[in-house]
Parts: structure tokens; sequence; C-alpha cells
């Protein structure tokens, strides 16, 4: 199984979150559109001004309804079914060992799967998008959008992996952690009979420093990510921008279309942004699928 394929994972409430991630794409490129014609029509002193603000405003409105409130509803859903199934499997007389640790975590990465499917799902509108840069902005517009994504590709491929590195470093660390904590808990009567109560702070001390440099490398290695996507996607924005600009003063294009073309270079960045933003929980969010199989085979 593959979350990066927008079918991979069944059931109603991937189905639902991909139908709301493409509801939100397309009421994003709606604004997109709608701003440009306002902004055009103020210029020309039109009295469409107006609708067309009050349009865009909607459009935006709902799509972070639809995310803020159907996505999470979603989740929530499938996070409790995973806790129903969780409690079923803690309460069994025989069950195979090895699951109970990663059912604790798991269980919360489960919601995550509808935010993974939705902004996949909104990902495959990204040639749509690109097409209507290409039609308003022309080729040269169409081609920076084009190159700037395609590098950014083995960016994510790169900040992926290390994040993914150092990720599962900090959870052996925390792991290692929280046991010795217990340990030290456990035998505290023990070490202060033997007077080895300082040595055992210092080695809780020690792991807590080691605990706490693993995190911030998990958490510098993930905004790598996000950190090159907004580079290029600001430097892919000002670029099309500046083209259309000097299209415009020389008369081979009109004020519609070079905002139309920029702010659906707009979208189409944003649209890699939230792929990128949700490839982490994407892997994270399959092993817990996994898991959970396993488990319902083992009842």
């Amino acid at each position: 199984m593959n979350l990066a394929r927008p079918n991979a994972f069944p059931g109603v409430a991937a189905r639902t979150a991909r139908f709301s991630g493409t509801c939100c794409a397309l009421l994003n490129g709606l604004s997109a559109l709608s701003l440009a014609e306002a902004i055009n029509s103020a210029t020309q002193k039109s009295p469409n001004f107006l609708a067309f603000v009050l349009l865009a405003w909607a459009s935006r409105h709902l799509s972070h309804l639809l995310t803020s409130r159907v996505l999470i509803r979603v989740g929530n859903h499938e996070k409790n079914r995973a806790r129903q199934k969780l409690f079923t499997f803690l309460s069994a007389t025989q069950r195979p060992r090895g699951l109970v640790g990663d059912l604790l975590n798991d269980t919360d990465r489960i919601g995550q799967v509808a935010s993974v499917q939705a902004a996949y799902a909104g990902l495959r509108l990204a040639p749509l998008f690109f097409i209507v840069v290409f039609l308003s902005g022309g080729w040269l517009s169409a081609l920076i959008a084009a190159t700037l994504v395609v590098l950014s590709v083995p960016f994510y491929i790169k900040a992926g992996r290390l994040a993914e590195k150092y990720g599962e470093e900090y959870e052996v660390t925390l792991a290692d952690f929280e046991l010795r904590q217990l340990q030290v808990l456990q035998a505290g009567q023990e070490l202060r009979g033997l007077g080895a109560g300082a040595f055992a702070a210092d080695e809780i001390s020690a792991l807590s420093e080691r605990e706490h440099l693993s995190a911030l490398k998990a958490v510098g290695a993930a905004l790598q990510s996000s950190l090159v996507t907004e580079f290029l996607s600001g430097v892919g924005i000002g670029l099309v921008a500046m083209v259309c600009g000097f299209a415009l003063l020389g008369a081979r294009t009109t004020l519609l279309r070079a905002l139309v073309a920029i702010f659906f270079t707009n979208e189409l960045f944003a649209s890699v942004r939230r792929f990128g933003s949700e490839f982490h929980q994407s892997q994270e969010a399959e092993k817990a699928i996994l898991t959970f199989r396993a488990v319902q085979q083992s009842e």
C-alpha cells in the first residue's frame, strides 16, 4: 500500500476526504479567478467589482470550512474507530505481543489519513492550474512554473528521507529516556541506599539532553522541506509576475490575463506546499494502517 496514490486507501472516510480536497482546490481556483476579475473591474471602475470580491471571499471561506470542519470530523471519526479497535484488542485474553506500543501511538495517526488524502486529491488538479497559467500567461510563464515545480521534487525527496531518519532516531531516544526514567523510579530506594542517586540523576539528565537534541534535529529536517518550497514558490511567483509585467508594458497581454497567471501560479505552488506538508504524515499514517490491519487479522 502506498498513500502517495490518491486511491490507495479505501473506505467512505478516504473518499469523503478526496472529494473535499478536490472541492477545496476548485474553490481556491474560483477564488483566484474572482479576485483577478475584481482587480480588473476596479481598474475599469466597473460596478461588478463588489460582486467579484464577494465571490472570491465566499469561495475562499467555503474552502476553509471544508478543510476545518469536514476533514476534522472525518479524521476524528477514523480516530474514534481506531480507539474502539484498540480497546477491543487490549481486552482480549489472547493477543500477539509487540503491537500494543504501536497501537497507542497509531490511534492518533489514523486520523491523519483524511488530510493526507485531501492533499493528494488537490494535487491532482495541479495540471489544470498549469494549463490556466499557460493560456493566460504564455509559454514562458508556464515554463517557469513547471521548471520550479520539477526542481522542488528532488529537494522534497531528500528532505523527506532526512526527516524520516531523524524522526526514527527521535522515537528511539524518547523511548530510551522514558524507559530509563521508569527504571530509576522503580529502583529509587535501592539507589538511595547505595548512594547512587546523583549518578542516576546525571544519567537521566544526559538522556534528556540527548532526546532534546534529537528532537531539534527532527524539527530542523522537517523545516527544510518547507523552506525549499517557500523559496521556490516565492521565486516562481516573482518571475511569473515579472514576465507578465513586461508583457503588460509591451501591450502583449491584458491586466486580467496577467493577474490570472500570477494568482494561479500561486495556487499551483500552494497545492505543492500542501503536498509537502502532508508527505511525512502519509508515511506515519501508512504504518498505522498496516498495524491496525495486523490487529484485525489477529482478532
